[in-house]
């Protein structure tokens, strides 16, 4: 997969999780646009975060969430000069 496309998937997977999982189908209809093979990859790491933290201790979408966290967190704290 190439980064630009990876990047794609990456930020629908971040969107999807930041809704309530009654809406993540009806997003990524709209979002992915008749692009199946976008959304199966979407839809494949959704699965992956549902069936849990396996042996990294976290999920990919809390590692996503936090991480999300930390760029806002550090996009809104005053520079120090």
């Amino acid at each position: 997969m190439d980064p630009e496309r990876w990047h794609e998937v990456d930020r629908l997977f971040a969107e999807t999780l930041d809704r309530p999982p009654a809406e993540w189908t009806a997003f990524l209809e709209e979002a992915c646009a008749g692009d199946t093979a976008l959304r199966r990859e979407v839809e494949r790491l959704l699965a992956a975060d549902q069936e849990g933290s396996g042996f990294l201790g976290s999920s990919p979408g809390d590692a996503i969430r936090r991480a999300s966290r930390r760029r806002t967190v550090s996009r809104t704290r005053p520079s120090r000069a």
